[in-house]
């Protein structure tokens, strides 16, 4: 059962007209109100949640720290949630998120960083080629054994 009270955001509701609680995601009115800079969904969906006066914004799940993938988003993001903190709005960010923690307090603090955050990325990362050096061997031991196989069967042929 669909619940017609609160609206379906979509960018084009004419496409899915099933959706009755369907309507047009308001892109002008976010870039009216925040500027032509828009990287991600996330960053669509916190303008959002600033346009509607939204008491509190939490985000889980959303660190934005693989340089080479969100490197360009977590820039949009941490403006958008800077917006919404000037607008009083409450930010829960879990605490193992390096999102809106600077590497150091300018000229305030030396040359740390977010330890936490880092160490956990490291851990990830170092799973990672754990779990692809196991894929790897585990593939060369196939490959050997199919290729014992082979030389097998072709010394069978020159039996017969």
């Amino acid at each position: 059962q669909q619940d017609d009270s609160k609206p379906i955001y979509l960018q084009s509701p004419e496409k899915y007209p099933g959706i009755v609680a369907g309507v047009s995601f308001p892109f002008e009115q976010m870039v009216a109100n925040h500027g032509r800079y828009f990287t991600s969904t996330i960053a669509w969906m916190i303008a959002l949640a600033i346009h509607e006066g939204v008491d509190e914004i939490g985000l889980w799940g959303i660190d934005l720290m693989l340089e080479d993938e969100y490197a360009h988003q977590r820039p949009c993001v941490e403006f958008l949630l800077g917006f919404a903190t000037a607008r009083g709005i409450k930010l829960t960010i879990p605490p193992q998120s390096s999102l809106m923690k600077p590497q150091q307090l300018y000229a305030v603090e030396g040359t740390g960083t977010p330890r936490a955050a880092l160490d956990e990325h490291q851990k990830r990362l170092k799973g990672m080629v754990q779990q692809f050096q196991g894929e790897r061997d585990q593939s060369a031991l196939k490959m050997a054994h199919a290729q014992g196989a082979v030389e097998g069967l072709e010394f069978a042929k020159q039996m017969t």
